[in-house]
């Protein structure tokens, strides 16, 4: 009458092998959306600049 519970003991190598895989293909993924956030933040910040910049060159002609 004993019976062998082997698959009650948790994870296997391999599946811990396979999660770790796992994990680390979402953080990379997740490090190449960070680098393209900051990248088109970068581009939005310039554009706000320019604007304020002409913005502000028109508003000196304006005001001559």
């Amino acid at each position: 009458m004993l019976e062998n519970h082997h698959a009650d003991r948790g994870f296997t190598l391999i599946e811990a092998m396979i999660a770790m895989v796992v994990i680390s293909i979402s953080l990379l993924a997740l490090a190449g959306l960070l680098t393209t956030t900051i990248k088109y933040n970068r581009g939005s910040e310039q554009r706000m600049d320019a604007a304020a910049i002409s913005q502000a060159i028109l508003s000196d002609c304006t005001a001559r």
